[in-house]
């Protein structure tokens, strides 16, 4: 018995070093599966050996697999499209003719279990060329890992970081990207951890698939880093080669003005592909007869290096025809939800939201003649929001209800904030205290030249705060024992709520207040910052909610005028002579009413403050 257990282990050994010897095989990897996988009604309609005749797209995908110049592929497909065959194939492929460590990642362990018993392991259980390399034990074929002798092969979900973080991995198939987990403070996104174990591996295959849904999700990123291919068929009239683009190409009956809704059925049987090159038309059958004879061709020309990139709209499918596109599109483009879900599912597209104030010509209508560092005001504002490394600032100037830029940019330490104070003049200096790692170096500053005008602000959400801004006393030295005995008074701190400034400050680049000005000649870098943020349109369980979403993250500018704004109505400079604390004084500032209090504040807790022994809560801008 010990011995028959022996050369069974010698014999998977020697087949094992012998499949490392072995060349690729010339044939490809779409002849290999038809002549070796088998198709049961448990995964298909149409039972039988596979077959890629209807879906020819499929073929070039395929061979990505045993293409060693491929390192990289992203599948940005619509469903019904054989996306997740191609996965299936090409990994069944590799546990036969290009052994390797593998592993599929799914966005949740249910989703993987499903796949597995699904789609995968009734393929595998159907297929000879996967029974003769799995083991005879139960032990060996798990939901999660299957060990075959030519390779080892996980499925896993990517909730846990141990999960994806743990095993080097030569082949890497990602499917349903754009549902992965975010990133977190504690460590960095699931496709990254996955990724990162096939780092030591010379020959490596990464496969990202999965349908778009907005443009910043991860599919729309990988495609954009790609080479960009889609799929061209030739015109069956002018033999020009074109693409299925539904905007470009599909065509319906034109409804009577006066008819009130569409005829789906009409919609179905008279919807078509026309030749954008030739203007003819092109039937259903002579649609298919095209698909057969097309080919990939690459659209960008600054891809990373082997990095192909696939893309395919529901209009290539064997199994919708035109009109089945065309009546959905109708039915979905009145309901928000379902239009957004045609444009991902059906044409493998993002979701753009629609954005407000966001063109950035409209702020030519805020420019005045005036040059960059010029004084224009009575009273002048620097507001500063505090990075790891560096300080941004903003200067704006402020008389008779208008606003001016005056300068902008980084500042290296508060020295240069004090003297840019100085250069300008300037009565009040805002500190934004919401960067937690230079936390108590901000409260120190704020504190050391609180009769300056130095006060600190924060901004918070809708639920936090309902008025547009409050001010407190907030002491943050309360149980530092060293320093309370010379501790007589607390900074000023102004809290306001973000969405309202942002929309203020949304209306004033956009050019529907007339007295918020910049420079002339104003810089890219200023403006670029200025319209980072828009306001978008979502749709939240069924119900449409406006809120701002980030462009960029470098919205330095877009939050140091939404502070300015908010400091000019807290001191009320929109009218001058109504400030609410005069200017200071160069010999100094006799301490106010409240600062005499000390750290004993119930009145500034009355009236909306922040208890002295309590840290301001951070809230997102």
């Amino acid at each position: 018995m010990a011995n028959a257990t022996q050369s069974k282990y010698f014999k998977s050994l020697e087949r094992q070093i012998l499949s490392l010897f072995r060349p690729i095989e010339a044939e490809s990897v779409n002849a290999w599966a038809e002549r070796e996988l088998y198709l049961s009604a448990k995964i298909t309609e149409r039972a039988g050996m596979f077959s890629s005749d209807g879906c020819e797209y499929m073929r070039e995908p395929l061979e990505c697999f045993r293409d060693p110049s491929v390192a990289e592929m992203t599948l940005m497909f619509s469903t019904q499209t054989g996306k997740t065959t191609i996965l299936s194939v090409g990994l069944a492929y590799s546990i036969d003719c290009n052994p390797r460590r593998a592993m599929m990642a799914f966005p949740t362990d249910d989703v993987a279990r499903r796949f597995v018993k699904s789609r995968w392991q009734p393929m595998a259980d159907d297929a000879e060329c996967i029974r003769r390399h799995a083991g005879t034990g139960t032990a060996d074929i798990t939901n999660f890992a299957q060990n075959y002798d030519t390779a080892t092969v996980f499925f896993t979900g990517v909730g846990s970081a141990s999960k994806v973080s743990s095993e080097p991995i030569a082949l890497l198939i990602e499917d349903e990207i754009d549902k992965f987990p975010l990133e977190t403070d504690r460590e960095a996104d699931a496709r990254s951890l996955a990724e990162e174990r096939t780092k030591s591996f010379a020959y490596k295959l990464i496969v990202r698939s999965s349908t778009p849904t907005t443009s910043d999700g991860n599919i729309c990123a990988s495609f954009k880093q790609s080479d960009q291919r889609y799929y061209f068929i030739p015109c069956p009239h002018c033999g020009q080669m074109i693409t299925l683009d539904f905007r470009k190409c599909c065509r319906w009956y034109v409804r009577e003005d006066d008819a009130d809704e569409w005829d789906i059925n009409r919609v179905r049987q008279t919807a078509h592909i026309e030749c954008p090159e030739c203007g003819a038309t092109i039937t259903e059958r002579q649609k298919r007869a095209a698909i057969a004879k097309g080919e990939w061709r690459p659209t960008n020309p600054n891809a990373s290096a082997g990095h192909r990139g696939y893309h395919l709209c529901s209009l290539y499918s064997p199994t919708l025809t035109t009109g089945d596109v065309a009546a959905k599109f109708i039915e979905s483009k009145e309901k928000p939800q379902e239009l957004r879900n045609f444009i991902n599912s059906w044409l493998a597209e993002p979701w753009e939201e629609e954005t407000y104030d966001s063109n950035p010509e409209k702020l030519r209508g805020c420019t005045l003649d005036y040059e960059r560092g010029e004084k224009r005001g009575v009273v002048r504002v620097i507001t500063v929001d505090v990075q790891r490394r560096d300080l941004r600032y903003n200067v704006r100037g402020y008389d008779d209800g208008g606003s001016y830029l005056i300068d902008w940019g980084t500042l290296t330490g508060w020295d240069e904030v004090k003297a840019a104070q100085e250069k300008y003049d300037a009565t009040y200096v805002g500190i934004d205290i919401n960067y937690r790692d230079r936390e108590q170096e901000v409260y120190d500053i704020i504190y050391d030249n609180r009769r300056d005008g130095w006060l600190g602000i924060v901004g918070a959400g809708d639920r936090q705060q309902i008025k547009p801004f409050a001010e407190s006393v907030f002491n943050p030295f309360v149980g530092k024992k060293k320093r309370m005995k010379f501790v007589k008074s607390g900074i000023r701190l102004l809290t306001i709520k973000s969405s309202l400034y942002k929309g203020e400050i949304a209306r004033r680049r956009s050019g529907t207040k007339s007295n918020w000005h910049v420079y002339r000649l104003i810089e890219r870098g200023y403006i670029r910052e200025l319209f980072a943020e828009v306001q978008v349109d979502r749709f939240i369980k069924g119900r449409k909610v406006r809120e701002w979403k980030v462009l960029r993250e470098d919205n330095h500018q877009f939050d140091l005028e939404c502070y300015q704004l908010a400091i000019a109505d807290w001191a009320k400079l929109h009218k001058h002579g109504a400030i609410k604390f005069a200017p200071k004084e160069r010999d100094g500032l006799t301490e106010s009413a409240e600062e005499k209090r000390g750290d004993n504040l119930p009145a500034f807790e009355k009236r909306g403050g922040i208890r002295p022994n309590k840290r301001p809560a951070r809230y997102g801008n």
